[in-house]
């Protein structure tokens, strides 16, 4: 939902994330 592959890996230390995982 508006959570690309390229966010996750700029946010994997992020709380949105989080929520992707």
């Amino acid at each position: 939902m508006g959570a690309s592959p390229q966010i996750r890996r700029k946010s994997d230390t992020t709380p949105e994330a989080r929520k992707i995982k």
